[in-house]
Protein backbone atom coordinates (compact mmCIF):
# COMPACT_ATOMS: atom_id res chain seq x y z
CA UNK A 1 0.00 0.00 0.00
CA UNK A 2 1.30 3.63 -0.79
CA UNK A 3 -0.20 5.73 1.92
CA UNK A 4 -2.30 4.90 5.08
CA UNK A 5 -5.25 6.75 6.02
CA UNK A 6 -7.50 7.99 8.97
CA UNK A 7 -10.67 7.61 7.91
CA UNK A 8 -13.30 9.22 10.75
CA UNK A 9 -16.77 8.17 11.23
CA UNK A 10 -19.70 10.25 12.46
CA UNK A 11 -19.20 9.12 16.38
CA UNK A 12 -15.04 10.60 16.79
CA UNK A 13 -13.92 7.05 15.80
CA UNK A 14 -11.30 6.10 13.18
CA UNK A 15 -10.21 3.24 10.99
CA UNK A 16 -6.72 3.27 9.29
CA UNK A 17 -6.77 2.21 6.22
CA UNK A 18 -4.14 1.30 3.39
CA UNK A 19 -4.88 3.40 0.25
CA UNK A 20 -3.17 1.95 -3.09
CA UNK A 21 -2.93 3.69 -6.44
CA UNK A 22 -5.95 2.45 -7.85
CA UNK A 23 -8.46 2.88 -5.37
CA UNK A 24 -11.28 5.11 -5.82
CA UNK A 25 -13.74 7.16 -3.88
CA UNK A 26 -16.41 4.62 -4.67
CA UNK A 27 -14.44 1.64 -3.22
CA UNK A 28 -12.97 2.88 -0.30
CA UNK A 29 -16.97 3.98 0.58
CA UNK A 30 -18.07 0.36 0.11
CA UNK A 31 -14.86 -0.98 2.23
CA UNK A 32 -16.10 1.90 4.81
CA UNK A 33 -19.21 0.03 5.30
CA UNK A 34 -18.50 -3.08 4.93
CA UNK A 35 -15.89 -2.98 8.15
CA UNK A 36 -18.61 -0.42 10.25
CA UNK A 37 -21.27 -3.40 9.67
CA UNK A 38 -23.52 -1.07 7.90
CA UNK A 39 -25.53 -1.44 5.24
CA UNK A 40 -24.77 0.86 1.78
CA UNK A 41 -27.39 3.50 1.53
CA UNK A 42 -26.75 6.01 -1.24
CA UNK A 43 -26.26 8.75 0.91
CA UNK A 44 -23.01 7.23 1.91
CA UNK A 45 -20.03 9.64 1.35
CA UNK A 46 -16.47 10.26 1.50
CA UNK A 47 -15.91 13.77 2.82
CA UNK A 48 -12.89 15.91 3.12
CA UNK A 49 -12.16 18.53 5.72
CA UNK A 50 -9.88 21.30 5.43
CA UNK A 51 -9.37 22.86 8.98
CA UNK A 52 -6.94 25.88 7.50
CA UNK A 53 -9.86 26.97 4.85
CA UNK A 54 -12.65 25.32 6.95
CA UNK A 55 -14.19 24.02 3.89
CA UNK A 56 -15.49 20.29 3.43
CA UNK A 57 -16.13 18.68 -0.04
CA UNK A 58 -18.00 15.09 -0.95
CA UNK A 59 -15.41 13.46 -2.98
CA UNK A 60 -16.98 12.39 -6.27
CA UNK A 61 -17.13 8.58 -6.87
CA UNK A 62 -14.45 8.41 -9.63
CA UNK A 63 -12.01 9.94 -7.87
CA UNK A 64 -8.40 8.56 -7.16
CA UNK A 65 -8.02 9.07 -3.22
CA UNK A 66 -4.53 8.60 -3.84
CA UNK A 67 -4.64 11.46 -5.90
CA UNK A 68 -6.61 13.70 -3.43
CA UNK A 69 -4.02 12.83 -0.41
CA UNK A 70 -1.47 13.94 -2.51
CA UNK A 71 -2.75 17.03 -3.17
CA UNK A 72 -3.10 18.07 0.48
CA UNK A 73 0.74 19.37 0.56
CA UNK A 74 1.67 18.73 4.51
CA UNK A 75 -2.13 20.52 5.31
CA UNK A 76 -3.97 18.51 7.74
CA UNK A 77 -6.67 17.57 6.38
CA UNK A 78 -9.50 14.78 7.34
CA UNK A 79 -11.62 11.99 5.56
CA UNK A 80 -15.14 11.47 6.89
CA UNK A 81 -17.21 8.38 6.15
CA UNK A 82 -20.65 9.89 6.48
CA UNK A 83 -24.29 10.07 5.41
CA UNK A 84 -24.85 12.91 3.33
CA UNK A 85 -28.23 14.31 2.01
CA UNK A 86 -26.84 16.61 -0.54
CA UNK A 87 -24.53 14.05 -2.25
CA UNK A 88 -27.35 13.42 -4.55
CA UNK A 89 -29.93 16.37 -4.21
CA UNK A 90 -29.81 16.98 -7.95
CA UNK A 91 -31.72 13.74 -8.25
CA UNK A 92 -33.52 13.88 -5.39
CA UNK A 93 -34.88 17.75 -5.35
CA UNK A 94 -33.54 19.06 -8.98
CA UNK A 95 -35.83 22.36 -8.32
CA UNK A 96 -33.10 23.68 -5.86
CA UNK A 97 -31.24 24.95 -8.76
CA UNK A 98 -34.55 26.80 -10.09
CA UNK A 99 -35.27 29.88 -9.03
CA UNK A 100 -36.60 30.23 -4.95
CA UNK A 101 -39.98 30.23 -5.40
CA UNK A 102 -39.62 26.76 -7.50
CA UNK A 103 -37.34 25.81 -5.08
CA UNK A 104 -38.83 25.85 -2.20
CA UNK A 105 -41.72 23.99 -3.65
CA UNK A 106 -42.33 20.01 -4.07
CA UNK A 107 -43.04 19.06 -7.36
CA UNK A 108 -44.16 15.32 -8.05
CA UNK A 109 -42.30 12.91 -9.34
CA UNK A 110 -43.06 13.64 -12.78
CA UNK A 111 -42.33 17.16 -12.66
CA UNK A 112 -39.40 16.61 -11.19
CA UNK A 113 -38.31 13.65 -14.09
CA UNK A 114 -39.19 16.55 -16.46
CA UNK A 115 -36.77 19.01 -14.92
CA UNK A 116 -33.65 16.52 -15.12
CA UNK A 117 -34.66 15.72 -18.92
CA UNK A 118 -33.81 19.41 -19.33
CA UNK A 119 -30.06 18.53 -18.86
CA UNK A 120 -30.11 14.62 -19.78
CA UNK A 121 -32.28 14.22 -22.29
CA UNK A 122 -33.59 11.03 -23.76
CA UNK A 123 -31.86 11.55 -26.84
CA UNK A 124 -28.52 11.66 -24.88
CA UNK A 125 -25.92 13.89 -24.61
CA UNK A 126 -25.61 17.01 -22.03
CA UNK A 127 -27.14 20.39 -21.59
CA UNK A 128 -25.70 23.33 -18.91
CA UNK A 129 -27.81 24.86 -16.88
CA UNK A 130 -29.33 27.47 -18.09
CA UNK A 131 -28.62 26.58 -22.23
CA UNK A 132 -32.29 27.80 -23.13
CA UNK A 133 -31.68 31.05 -21.63
CA UNK A 134 -33.99 29.87 -18.82
CA UNK A 135 -33.22 29.08 -15.53
CA UNK A 136 -29.98 30.41 -15.46
CA UNK A 137 -28.23 30.60 -12.20
CA UNK A 138 -27.27 33.53 -11.62
CA UNK A 139 -27.11 36.21 -8.25
CA UNK A 140 -25.64 38.98 -6.42
CA UNK A 141 -23.38 37.25 -3.80
CA UNK A 142 -20.46 38.28 -1.44
CA UNK A 143 -17.02 37.20 -2.32
CA UNK A 144 -13.33 37.22 -1.73
CA UNK A 145 -10.09 36.25 -3.18
CA UNK A 146 -7.78 36.98 -0.09
CA UNK A 147 -7.41 36.99 3.60
CA UNK A 148 -6.37 41.18 3.62
CA UNK A 149 -9.53 41.58 0.97
CA UNK A 150 -13.14 42.82 2.54
CA UNK A 151 -16.40 41.19 1.59
CA UNK A 152 -17.43 42.40 -0.95
CA UNK A 153 -20.70 42.20 -3.16
CA UNK A 154 -20.17 40.59 -6.79
CA UNK A 155 -22.67 39.92 -9.38
CA UNK A 156 -21.81 36.03 -10.97
CA UNK A 157 -23.35 33.95 -13.59
CA UNK A 158 -23.14 30.23 -14.45
CA UNK A 159 -22.13 30.04 -18.03
CA UNK A 160 -21.32 26.62 -19.78
CA UNK A 161 -18.64 25.16 -17.29
CA UNK A 162 -17.53 28.51 -16.91
CA UNK A 163 -18.23 30.96 -13.59
CA UNK A 164 -18.09 34.24 -14.44
CA UNK A 165 -17.85 37.59 -11.81
CA UNK A 166 -19.08 40.98 -13.01
CA UNK A 167 -18.67 43.68 -10.77
CA UNK A 168 -22.11 44.31 -10.17
CA UNK A 169 -25.19 43.35 -12.58
CA UNK A 170 -25.76 45.89 -14.68
CA UNK A 171 -22.61 45.23 -16.12
CA UNK A 172 -23.11 41.60 -17.11
CA UNK A 173 -22.81 42.40 -20.62
CA UNK A 174 -19.43 43.42 -20.40
CA UNK A 175 -16.14 41.79 -20.24
CA UNK A 176 -16.09 40.20 -17.24
CA UNK A 177 -13.65 40.84 -14.13
CA UNK A 178 -12.41 37.21 -13.86
CA UNK A 179 -13.78 33.78 -15.46
CA UNK A 180 -13.17 30.42 -13.64
CA UNK A 181 -13.26 27.35 -15.65
CA UNK A 182 -14.95 25.12 -13.43
CA UNK A 183 -13.09 22.01 -15.14
CA UNK A 184 -10.16 20.84 -12.54
CA UNK A 185 -11.20 22.48 -9.77
CA UNK A 186 -12.55 21.68 -6.07
CA UNK A 187 -16.06 23.00 -5.01
CA UNK A 188 -16.16 23.48 -1.00
CA UNK A 189 -18.59 24.43 1.43
CA UNK A 190 -17.84 26.35 4.32
CA UNK A 191 -18.06 25.87 7.69
CA UNK A 192 -17.94 28.37 10.26
CA UNK A 193 -16.72 31.31 7.77
CA UNK A 194 -18.13 33.56 10.32
CA UNK A 195 -15.38 32.94 12.67
CA UNK A 196 -12.70 31.93 10.49
CA UNK A 197 -12.59 34.93 8.07
CA UNK A 198 -15.46 37.22 9.20
CA UNK A 199 -17.77 36.47 6.40
CA UNK A 200 -20.98 38.64 6.74
CA UNK A 201 -23.08 35.38 6.34
CA UNK A 202 -22.97 31.84 7.59
CA UNK A 203 -23.12 29.67 4.90
CA UNK A 204 -20.94 29.48 2.15
CA UNK A 205 -19.10 27.54 -0.58
CA UNK A 206 -15.49 28.12 -2.34
CA UNK A 207 -13.52 27.36 -5.52
CA UNK A 208 -9.84 26.38 -5.68
CA UNK A 209 -7.35 24.07 -8.06
CA UNK A 210 -6.19 20.75 -6.60
CA UNK A 211 -2.89 21.99 -6.19
CA UNK A 212 -3.65 25.95 -4.60
CA UNK A 213 -3.89 24.94 -0.68
CA UNK A 214 -3.65 28.32 1.19
CA UNK A 215 -4.75 32.05 0.54
CA UNK A 216 -2.67 34.12 -1.98
CA UNK A 217 -2.94 37.29 -4.07
CA UNK A 218 -1.12 35.24 -7.09
CA UNK A 219 -1.42 36.84 -10.38
CA UNK A 220 -2.43 33.58 -11.61
CA UNK A 221 -5.87 33.25 -11.58
CA UNK A 222 -6.05 29.33 -11.03
CA UNK A 223 -3.57 29.99 -8.13
CA UNK A 224 -6.16 31.49 -5.90
CA UNK A 225 -8.97 30.34 -3.79
CA UNK A 226 -11.73 32.09 -4.52
CA UNK A 227 -14.71 32.37 -1.40
CA UNK A 228 -18.68 33.11 -1.68
CA UNK A 229 -21.06 33.69 1.16
CA UNK A 230 -24.33 32.44 0.52
CA UNK A 231 -27.73 34.14 2.02
CA UNK A 232 -28.45 31.20 3.51
CA UNK A 233 -28.61 27.04 3.17
CA UNK A 234 -30.66 26.79 0.27
CA UNK A 235 -28.90 29.38 -1.28
CA UNK A 236 -25.75 27.21 -0.93
CA UNK A 237 -26.96 24.09 -1.76
CA UNK A 238 -28.37 26.00 -5.03
CA UNK A 239 -24.87 26.97 -5.30
CA UNK A 240 -22.91 23.74 -5.28
CA UNK A 241 -25.37 21.75 -7.17
CA UNK A 242 -25.41 23.49 -10.20
CA UNK A 243 -21.52 23.95 -10.20
CA UNK A 244 -20.99 19.95 -9.78
CA UNK A 245 -23.64 19.94 -12.78
CA UNK A 246 -21.50 22.10 -15.06
CA UNK A 247 -18.33 20.62 -13.71
CA UNK A 248 -18.99 17.17 -14.18
CA UNK A 249 -21.55 16.78 -16.76
CA UNK A 250 -22.44 13.18 -17.66
CA UNK A 251 -20.25 12.00 -15.38
CA UNK A 252 -22.47 12.54 -12.23
CA UNK A 253 -25.24 11.34 -13.67
CA UNK A 254 -23.21 8.03 -14.37
CA UNK A 255 -21.88 7.94 -10.72
CA UNK A 256 -25.20 8.01 -9.86
CA UNK A 257 -26.63 5.43 -11.52
CA UNK A 258 -23.25 3.36 -10.44
CA UNK A 259 -24.62 4.20 -6.59
CA UNK A 260 -28.15 2.67 -7.31
CA UNK A 261 -27.36 -0.06 -8.77
CA UNK A 262 -24.38 -0.93 -5.82
CA UNK A 263 -27.50 0.22 -3.60
CA UNK A 264 -30.31 -2.27 -5.12
CA UNK A 265 -28.29 -5.34 -6.04
CA UNK A 266 -25.09 -4.93 -3.96
CA UNK A 267 -22.24 -6.14 -5.48
CA UNK A 268 -18.82 -7.18 -3.90
CA UNK A 269 -15.87 -4.96 -4.07
CA UNK A 270 -13.96 -7.09 -5.96
CA UNK A 271 -15.77 -6.03 -8.64
CA UNK A 272 -14.58 -2.68 -8.71
CA UNK A 273 -10.95 -4.19 -8.37
CA UNK A 274 -8.38 -1.99 -10.60
CA UNK A 275 -6.78 -4.53 -12.97
CA UNK A 276 -3.32 -3.72 -10.96
CA UNK A 277 -4.49 -5.83 -7.97
CA UNK A 278 -3.88 -8.88 -9.71
CA UNK A 279 -6.06 -12.15 -10.21
CA UNK A 280 -9.52 -12.44 -7.72
CA UNK A 281 -8.98 -14.70 -4.92
CA UNK A 282 -11.04 -18.37 -5.07
CA UNK A 283 -11.77 -18.48 -1.34
CA UNK A 284 -13.68 -15.71 0.67
CA UNK A 285 -11.67 -13.62 2.30
CA UNK A 286 -14.54 -11.18 3.85
CA UNK A 287 -17.33 -13.35 5.63
CA UNK A 288 -19.22 -10.62 5.86
CA UNK A 289 -19.90 -8.82 2.46
CA UNK A 290 -22.73 -6.74 1.28
CA UNK A 291 -23.27 -9.50 -1.43
CA UNK A 292 -25.75 -12.25 0.39
CA UNK A 293 -25.38 -14.93 -2.47
CA UNK A 294 -22.38 -13.98 -4.14
CA UNK A 295 -18.94 -14.67 -2.60
CA UNK A 296 -16.21 -11.69 -3.66
CA UNK A 297 -17.83 -11.29 -6.56
CA UNK A 298 -17.70 -14.71 -8.01
CA UNK A 299 -20.85 -17.22 -8.38
CA UNK A 300 -20.76 -19.69 -5.07
CA UNK A 301 -19.46 -22.85 -6.91
CA UNK A 302 -22.26 -25.39 -8.36
CA UNK A 303 -22.61 -28.91 -6.64
CA UNK A 304 -20.31 -31.19 -8.98
CA UNK A 305 -22.36 -34.25 -10.46
CA UNK A 306 -21.85 -37.62 -9.74
CA UNK A 307 -20.44 -39.72 -12.69
CA UNK A 308 -21.86 -42.48 -13.61
CA UNK A 309 -18.95 -44.88 -12.26
CA UNK A 310 -19.88 -43.72 -8.64
CA UNK A 311 -23.33 -44.42 -7.69
CA UNK A 312 -25.11 -42.11 -5.28
CA UNK A 313 -25.62 -43.27 -1.53
CA UNK A 314 -28.45 -45.51 -0.85
CA UNK A 315 -28.19 -47.06 -4.57
CA UNK A 316 -25.80 -49.90 -5.54
CA UNK A 317 -25.04 -50.26 -9.45
CA UNK A 318 -24.12 -53.57 -10.93
CA UNK A 319 -20.65 -53.85 -11.97
CA UNK A 320 -20.45 -55.16 -15.39
CA UNK A 321 -17.23 -57.38 -17.03
CA UNK A 322 -16.49 -58.09 -20.15
CA UNK A 323 -16.49 -61.78 -20.53
CA UNK A 324 -15.24 -63.97 -22.88
CA UNK A 325 -18.28 -65.55 -25.45
CA UNK A 326 -19.77 -68.45 -23.84
CA UNK A 327 -18.76 -68.23 -20.37
CA UNK A 328 -21.32 -66.78 -17.56
CA UNK A 329 -20.96 -63.98 -16.05
CA UNK A 330 -19.92 -64.79 -12.08
CA UNK A 331 -22.35 -63.83 -9.69
CA UNK A 332 -21.71 -62.19 -6.04
CA UNK A 333 -23.48 -62.98 -3.20
CA UNK A 334 -26.71 -60.74 -2.75
CA UNK A 335 -26.24 -57.84 0.21
CA UNK A 336 -29.33 -56.66 1.90
CA UNK A 337 -30.89 -53.41 0.46
CA UNK A 338 -29.81 -51.36 3.58
CA UNK A 339 -26.06 -52.62 3.72
CA UNK A 340 -23.50 -50.86 0.43
CA UNK A 341 -19.95 -50.32 0.34
CA UNK A 342 -19.85 -48.15 3.10
CA UNK A 343 -21.61 -49.65 5.43
CA UNK A 344 -19.32 -52.74 4.94
CA UNK A 345 -16.24 -51.22 5.62
CA UNK A 346 -17.31 -49.26 8.42
CA UNK A 347 -15.59 -50.04 11.67
CA UNK A 348 -17.60 -51.59 14.38
CA UNK A 349 -18.89 -48.82 16.41
CA UNK A 350 -17.58 -48.27 20.04
CA UNK A 351 -21.46 -48.41 21.56
CA UNK A 352 -24.67 -50.58 21.18
CA UNK A 353 -26.30 -47.13 21.64
CA UNK A 354 -27.06 -46.44 18.17
CA UNK A 355 -28.00 -49.68 16.63
CA UNK A 356 -30.79 -49.49 19.04
CA UNK A 357 -34.35 -49.36 17.62
CA UNK A 358 -35.13 -46.13 19.25
CA UNK A 359 -32.53 -44.14 17.89
CA UNK A 360 -33.66 -45.01 14.48
CA UNK A 361 -37.15 -44.25 15.10
CA UNK A 362 -36.24 -41.12 16.99
CA UNK A 363 -37.80 -42.18 19.86
CA UNK A 364 -37.30 -41.15 23.47
CA UNK A 365 -34.09 -41.58 24.51
CA UNK A 366 -34.05 -45.13 26.16
CA UNK A 367 -31.79 -45.50 30.24
CA UNK A 368 -27.98 -46.21 29.41
CA UNK A 369 -27.12 -49.91 30.39
CA UNK A 370 -23.51 -51.32 31.22
CA UNK A 371 -23.77 -53.33 28.49
CA UNK A 372 -24.14 -50.25 25.88
CA UNK A 373 -20.22 -49.28 26.40
CA UNK A 374 -16.90 -51.20 26.33
CA UNK A 375 -15.36 -52.24 29.33
CA UNK A 376 -12.61 -50.71 30.66
CA UNK A 377 -9.03 -51.31 29.61
CA UNK A 378 -7.23 -54.15 32.31
CA UNK A 379 -4.92 -51.70 33.79
CA UNK A 380 -7.50 -49.49 35.23
CA UNK A 381 -8.63 -52.40 37.50
CA UNK A 382 -5.44 -53.12 38.36
CA UNK A 383 -4.77 -49.28 39.46
CA UNK A 384 -8.13 -49.36 41.63
CA UNK A 385 -7.14 -52.68 43.31
CA UNK A 386 -3.55 -51.58 44.11
CA UNK A 387 -5.12 -48.29 45.25
CA UNK A 388 -7.11 -49.95 47.79
CA UNK A 389 -4.19 -52.40 49.27
CA UNK A 390 -2.18 -49.11 49.59
CA UNK A 391 -4.65 -47.30 51.76
CA UNK A 392 -5.49 -50.02 53.78
CA UNK A 393 -1.33 -50.94 54.57
CA UNK A 394 -0.60 -47.23 54.73
CA UNK A 395 -2.84 -46.50 57.13
CA UNK A 396 -2.58 -49.37 59.22
CA UNK A 397 1.41 -49.19 59.14
CA UNK A 398 1.03 -45.50 60.73
CA UNK A 399 -2.15 -45.64 62.69
CA UNK A 400 -3.88 -42.83 60.67
CA UNK A 401 -7.73 -42.86 60.80
CA UNK A 402 -8.31 -40.79 58.01
CA UNK A 403 -7.77 -41.49 53.76
CA UNK A 404 -4.09 -40.15 52.23
CA UNK A 405 -4.63 -38.40 49.00
CA UNK A 406 -3.39 -40.74 46.56
CA UNK A 407 0.28 -41.68 45.34
CA UNK A 408 1.00 -40.40 41.70
CA UNK A 409 0.11 -41.96 38.94
CA UNK A 410 3.21 -42.79 37.77
CA UNK A 411 3.81 -45.26 40.96
CA UNK A 412 0.70 -46.38 40.84
CA UNK A 413 1.79 -47.80 37.23
CA UNK A 414 5.06 -49.08 37.97
CA UNK A 415 3.83 -50.72 41.32
CA UNK A 416 1.31 -52.19 39.06
CA UNK A 417 3.81 -53.65 36.79
CA UNK A 418 6.25 -54.83 39.23
CA UNK A 419 3.02 -56.83 41.26
CA UNK A 420 2.34 -58.52 37.79
CA UNK A 421 5.86 -59.77 37.52
CA UNK A 422 6.73 -60.54 41.71
CA UNK A 423 2.93 -61.59 42.39
CA UNK A 424 2.62 -58.52 45.36
CA UNK A 425 1.86 -55.06 45.06
CA UNK A 426 4.43 -52.77 46.84
CA UNK A 427 5.37 -49.68 45.78
CA UNK A 428 8.47 -49.48 44.51
CA UNK A 429 11.47 -47.42 47.11
CA UNK A 430 14.21 -45.66 45.33
CA UNK A 431 17.62 -47.07 46.10
CA UNK A 432 19.17 -46.34 49.16
CA UNK A 433 23.18 -46.03 48.42
CA UNK A 434 26.27 -43.84 49.83
CA UNK A 435 25.98 -40.17 49.72
CA UNK A 436 28.07 -39.00 47.08
CA UNK A 437 31.51 -37.34 47.35
CA UNK A 438 31.25 -33.29 47.42
CA UNK A 439 32.85 -31.59 44.50
CA UNK A 440 36.16 -30.74 44.41
CA UNK A 441 37.44 -27.43 44.19
CA UNK A 442 39.96 -26.59 40.98
CA UNK A 443 43.46 -26.71 41.71
CA UNK A 444 43.91 -23.40 39.41
CA UNK A 445 41.15 -21.53 41.84
CA UNK A 446 41.77 -22.96 44.96
CA UNK A 447 43.63 -20.35 47.76
CA UNK A 448 46.91 -21.39 49.47
CA UNK A 449 47.57 -19.86 52.76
Amino acid sequence: ADEHVRIFSGEGSYKLIPIEKGMSVRYITQLMAEKHRVKLTAKHSLLEYNPELATERILEDHENVCEVIQNWNQTPCEIHFLERKDKWLLFSNPQVILERKQAQGQPSREERHKILQKWFPDRGGFNYPGFDGHSVVRDTIFYKNDTKDKWTKKYIELRGHKLLIFKKESAREKVPEEIVDLHGMLLHRGVEWKTKFKAPLSNGFAIRHPKVTKMNKSNNPDGRIRFFAAEDQLDELKWITALRLAKLGLKMIENYRNTISTVERPSSLLSLRPPSFGPLPLSNSRPNSLETLQVDGLQPSPKKPVPPSMPPSGHVHKAIFHQPPGQPVPHSKPRPAHQTQSTLNRPPPMTNFYDSPRAENHGPPSPLRRGDFPPPPPFISQIKQLTTQVYEQGNQSRGIGFDLPPPPPELMIQAARSSKMNGSATLPTPPRGARPPPPRRNPNTRLNH
